[in-house]
């Protein structure tokens, strides 16, 4: 028998809020990680290390913004589920 759901908790409501921890997370790390190369002094910037480092916080820009997407998209699919109205953070 599966188990029981709470009816004020839909599994839109779930994923929303799954979605919206990660992409806390994937935030936080990129704002250690841009803050790590804002504290380097100003010639680090013109280096192959630096320009390695800020690349790879736009490839973690790119994945929060897809998890901040699919967070959205689960927070409307969590707002236009029949039932009870569930709750879904504002995370």
């Amino acid at each position: 028998m599966a188990p029981a759901v709470s009816p004020a908790t839909s599994p839109a409501a779930e994923s929303a809020d799954a979605f919206a921890q990660r992409y806390d997370a994937a935030r936080a790390s990129i704002n250690t990680a841009a803050h790590g190369l804002d504290t380097l002094p100003p010639a680090a910037r013109f280096t192959a290390t630096y320009a390695a480092r800020f690349d790879s916080i736009r490839v973690l820009t790119r994945h929060a913004d897809s998890l901040r997407t699919a967070r959205d998209r689960w927070r409307r699919a969590a707002a236009h589920a029949p039932g009870p109205h569930p709750h879904v953070s504002g995370r």
